[in-house]
């Protein structure tokens, strides 16, 4: 496997990736879901990779970890705009490689609730390749992806192929200069929700999400079986500190 010199290498910035580590807790499906095509009401549709840029994503992730299931991740992101959470409700059945989809979950309407993406096809190669690692993993609720607990594996991957957010303006870091922030569309949508008046939001906030859609959303989620064994699979940039929570 050809291996990538990550400190020598220049970010490629990608705003789909902007909400990876949003806050949102979308939780899988328990019954069998068919969920409609993606309709994008309430969040934008991804900009496309260019050919050359989806070639150059494709190299180094396969340069930067040997686990088909964070380099899928990390795909699915960039053709989905979805954050950590709702990556992890995609399970094997969810992925169709002769319709080309990859399914995604959200009972609660955090975001354009349970939907069904267009897989791109440079991007096929990935989730079939997790599709098939998940195979030689135990477990009957395997996630597809990743699992919510996965979140330092999955940007550190990310990091090493140095992939990243949009970044903040040098005045509005919150970090040393050099470190990923992967938060900043995060704390814009805090800034701007702060500053709108009480009158818009109601004397508590934003309503809560229709509670029909959300009863069993306060079960914790198990972290997956697999997570421990992951870390031996991602070779991050060395010396090189990571964005943590």
């Amino acid at each position: 496997m050809p291996m990538l010199e990550s400190c020598s290498v220049r970010w490629l910035t990608l705003p789909a990736l902007d909400r990876l580590v949003s806050y949102d807790s979308p939780r899988p499906c328990t019954a069998l879901c068919t969920p409609p095509p993606i309709a994008w009401r309430h969040r934008p549709l991804p900009a496309p990779l260019t050919a050359h840029t989806a070639q150059r994503v494709a190299h180094r992730l396969h340069a930067a970890t040997a686990h088909p299931g964070l380099a899928a991740a990390v795909v699915a992101a960039l053709f989905t705009g979805a954050s950590l959470h709702q990556l992890a409700t995609a399970r094997p059945r969810d992925y169709d490689d002769a319709a080309a989809t990859l399914a995604l979950h959200d009972r609660a309407r955090y975001t354009d609730g349970c939907a069904a993406y267009p897989v791109p096809p440079w991007a096929g190669v990935f989730l079939r390749a997790a599709a098939c690692f998940t195979w030689l993993v135990p477990g009957e609720d395997q996630e597809l992806l990743v699992a919510p607990g996965d979140r330092g594996y999955l940007l550190r991957v990310a990091e090493t192929a140095r992939l990243r957010p949009p970044q903040p303006p040098a005045a509005r870091r919150k970090g040393p200069v050099g470190r990923v922030e992967w938060d900043w569309r995060e704390r814009q949508e805090a800034e701007r929700y702060e500053a709108t008046p009480a009158s818009r939001t109601g004397p508590h906030g934003a309503e809560p999400p229709d509670a029909s859609c959300s009863k069993g959303q306060d079960q914790p989620i198990a972290k997956s079986a697999n997570s421990t064994s992951l870390k031996a699979m991602c070779r991050p940039c060395a010396r090189r500190p990571h964005s943590r929570k």
